[in-house]
C-alpha cells in the first residue's frame, strides 16, 4: 500500500523565513514612515520660517519704517526619568516693527513723549496683582546687537510720569498740569539687558513662531529652564535699501538662518533646513 503524504502544510523553515520577511518589510515601513514624518516636518518648518521673514521685509515696505527678526533658542524644560519625559528646547522666532524713539528715560522708566502711550496701552489701575506683574518686550532696534542686549522687559501698561516744568523735553504729547507735566512711560521689569539712550528706535512684536520639539536655530543651546539664548545680531530690513517704488522684497539683505535638529544626548546638532537670500524672491515662495 501506499503512504499518503500530505502537503498542504508549510514546514518550520518556511514559517521562519516567512516570519523573518515580515519583520523586515514591517522594519522598512516604520522607518520610511517616521522619514516622510520627519521630511514633512521640516519642510514645514522652513516654510514657517520664510513666510516670517517675508512678512518682515514686506511690512518694511508697506509701513515704511524699518522692521527685524531676532532668532533665539529656550530651554521649556528638563529631562525627568522618572516621568519619561525628555529635555524640550525649541527654537522661537519673532518679528517686529518699529514704533518710534526714546525720547526721555527716567529711572526705569522709558517714555515716548510722541506715542500715545496711553491709549493704546490701557492704564493698570484696578488690575490684580498678578496681571500687574505681566510683561512684554520692548525691542532696541539698533544694528549690530545681539544677545539680550536686544530688549527689555517691561510693564504691558502705561503709566503717568510727573516731571518738572524745567526738564529738558521734546514732548508735543504731553498734559500740563500746573508746574507738573505728565507723560507716560514703560516701566523696566527683569528680562533683557538692553542699555537704553534718548534717541534710540525701539519696536513692538507683530509676529512670531515657534519651531516643532527638537528644531533649534543655529547659534546656541540655553542650559536652564526658562533661559533664552539669542542666536546672532537681528535679521534687519531697512526701507531705503529698496530703490523707487518696486515693490520687491528680494532687494532687501538677508544673510539666511539655518535651522538644526537638536536631540538630547547629541554632540551637536545637525543642520536639516535654511532660508536664504533666494526665498525672498517671488519666483520661489510657493516652491
Amino acid at each position: 500500500m501506499k503512504k499518503i503524504i500530505n502537503s498542504s502544510g508549510f514546514t518550520l523553515v518556511e514559517l521562519l523565513v516567512t516570519m523573518g520577511l515580515m519583520a523586515m518589510l514591517a522594519t522598512i515601513s516604520i522607518a520610511g514612515y517616521f522619514s516622510a514624518v520627519r521630511g514633512m516636518t521640516e519642510r514645514g518648518v522652513r516654510e514657517d520660517v520664510r513666510s516670517l521673514v517675508r512678512l518682515a521685509a514686506e511690512r518694511a515696505l508697506v509701513d515704511n519704517l524699518p522692521t527685524a527678526v531676532y532668532l533665539m533658542n529656550t530651554k521649556l524644560r528638563e529631562e525627568n526619568v522618572e516621568t519619561g519625559e525628555s529635555e524640550r528646547i525649541v527654537g522661537m522666532a519673532v518679528a517686529v516693527r518699529m514704533a518710534g524713539r526714546i525720547s526721555y528715560i527716567d529711572g526705569d522708566y522709558l517714555v515716548d513723549e510722541y506715542a500715545d502711550w496711553d491709549k493704546t496701552f490701557r492704564s493698570g489701575e484696578g488690575r490684580s496683582s498678578t496681571s500687574q506683574n505681566m510683561g512684554m518686550r520692548l525691542y532696541r532696534m539698533v544694528n549690530g546687537l545681539s544677545g539680550k542686549s536686544c530688549y527689555s522687559v517691561v510693564q504691558d501698561f502705561a503709566e503717568p510720569i510727573k516731571l518738572k516744568m524745567d526738564e529738558e523735553l521734546l514732548a508735543l504729547n504731553v498734559v500740563t498740569n500746573g508746574s507738573n507735566i505728565s507723560v507716560y512711560g514703560f516701566k523696566k521689569q527683569n528680562g533683557g539687558s538692553a542699555q537704553w539712550r534718548v534717541g534710540d528706535p525701539y519696536g513692538f512684536e507683530i509676529s512670531s513662531l515657534q519651531l516643532p520639539h527638537g528644531y533649534v536655530f543655529k547659534g546656541g543651546i540655553p542650559s536652564s529652564v526658562g533661559d533664552v539664548t539669542m542666536v546672532g545680531n537681528a535679521h534687519y530690513f531697512f526701507p531705503d535699501e529698496v530703490s523707487g517704488t518696486q515693490y520687491d522684497v528680494s532687494s532687501f539683505s538677508f544673510s539666511g538662518i539655518d535651522v538644526q535638529a537638536y536631540r538630547p544626548g547629541e554632540s551637536a546638532p545637525k543642520t536639516v533646513e535654511s532660508v536664504s537670500s533666494s526665498d525672498l524672491k517671488d519666483s520661489n515662495r510657493n516652491n
